[in-house]
């Protein structure tokens, strides 16, 4: 066997442990998991379903857990791990179309060919309330005609 292939899933785990701040040991029970689930998966995709997973439990959205029994040794595992990598690149594809605006206002301005600043756009709290009275005048008047 390939030294590299005996490698790979422990490398795998320890990378899994990393991710998920599992401390957990590397034993024999463990190797298999790791082996069936690197011939179809790499680093890259199990750091992006578990960073996924994060970020769907930091929004409160429902995710499955992160525990190795659940995750990865499951009977179904690698058929929920394919579901929830698919679920993951459609995520990271939204945010590559679909970026977040940028908080630099200055720069967004600029961007869209205004000023930084538009003068005369602030009003006080009496302006507004003046506007108003004036708004509700002028509906009234209407009323009349």
């Amino acid at each position: 066997m390939n030294p590299n292939l005996r490698a790979q899933p422990e490398a795998m785990h320890r990378l899994y442990c990393q991710l998920s701040q599992f401390n957990l040991e590397w034993t024999h029970a463990r190797r298999w998991p790791w082996e069936i689930f690197c011939l179809k998966f790499n680093e890259d995709d199990l750091r992006t379903v578990i960073n996924w997973i994060k970020n769907e439990k930091r929004m409160g959205r429902p995710a499955r857990f992160l525990t190795f029994r659940n995750f990865i040794s499951a009977p179904d595992a690698i058929e929920r791990f394919e579901e929830d990598l698919c679920c993951a690149r459609a995520a990271q594809e939204k945010r590559q179309k679909y970026p977040p605006p940028d908080p630099n206002k200055a720069r967004v301005m600029q961007a869209t060919g205004r000023s930084g600043e538009m003068a005369g756009t602030e009003q006080t709290p009496a302006q507004i309330l003046e506007r108003s009275k004036l708004a509700q005048m002028l509906r009234e008047f209407k009323g009349t005609i």
